[in-house]
């Protein structure tokens, strides 16, 4: 499986809306970002925040310091396999694929959740399941790698570099991450133009375009879980459920006219 290959398929989450007057539709593209309607909406939640965690590691495998195909256990210690023959790796986490449960609680202590946890239950690469142990170990890898804590990670190399502030007073519990709809928007913007943004380059230029693309057999099926990622037949078209219901946040990413869509509350025309 490409490295780089998956930013799209691994930016799956369940992204929860602020309650607001009206719809939000925010559009993205090489060009920046078009706010058609609800742009300040806040969105908030776990999704975002896996999200995040997910670009926080791809940027340090662009940077040289994240190897995606090193085992798990190798970048926490406390991380066990299951008896399936082969390790699940970093690569694994970033698609959602390593074998941990959907329903797996963290406390924020992420070797007494993994104690907690036991082995992995299904073999990796075999089943697309978001999982919260999943988030917290992407966010542990960032902070082992680079002694940043991770929201402070976040704020130094992915959101103050394209001048997003997070939004104070929304956030949902300790150490929750909240942003308006068009900051979010931004953030798609920096993926859809090959890593950059504003003249703030966030991955490397030359591989940007590579995180677009859709890995083959991790699609989830139709109807699966808010989070897991879904893609048209045609595999230019990207799409993520990102909150409940038909009224719920959605990402989505156009890779023929390189275009991203952040919605919530109906469609943007």
């Amino acid at each position: 499986m490409p490295i780089m290959t998956a930013i799209a398929a691994v930016l799956a989450g369940l992204l929860a809306v602020a309650p607001r007057p009206g719809a939000t539709c925010v559009r993205a593209d090489a060009d920046g970002v078009t706010v058609v309607r609800g742009g300040d909406a806040v969105v908030a939640g776990t999704g975002l925040r896996r999200w995040l965690a997910t670009m926080a590691v791809l940027q340090l495998v662009d940077h040289g310091i994240v190897d995606p195909r090193r085992p798990v256990r190798d970048e926490i210690p406390g991380f066990r396999d299951g008896p399936f023959g082969r390790p699940a790796r970093v690569h694994h986490l970033l698609f959602h694929t390593a074998g941990l449960s959907a329903s797996a609680a963290t406390s924020g202590d992420v070797e007494a959740d993994l104690d907690r946890h036991g082995p992995t239950r299904r073999e990796p690469g075999r089943l697309v399941e978001p999982s919260p142990l999943g988030d917290e170990l992407l966010e542990a890898i960032v902070e082992r790698r680079t002694g940043r804590p991770f929201s402070a990670y976040v704020r130094e190399n992915l959101l103050e570099p394209l001048g997003i502030a997070t939004v104070a007073g929304a956030t949902e519990g300790p150490g929750e991450i909240a942003l308006r709809a068009k900051d979010v928007a931004r953030l798609s913007a920096a993926v859809v133009a090959r890593g950059t943004h504003g003249g703030v380059v966030l991955w490397d230029r030359r591989t940007g375009r590579l995180l677009l693309a859709a890995p083959g057999g991790l699609v989830a099926p139709t109807g699966a879980r808010p989070g897991a990622p879904r893609t048209a037949p045609s595999g230019h078209r990207l799409v993520y459920r990102l909150g409940r219901g038909r009224g719920g946040a959605r990402l989505v990413v156009d890779l023929a006219s390189d275009v991203a869509w952040v919605t919530a509350g109906g469609r943007c025309r």
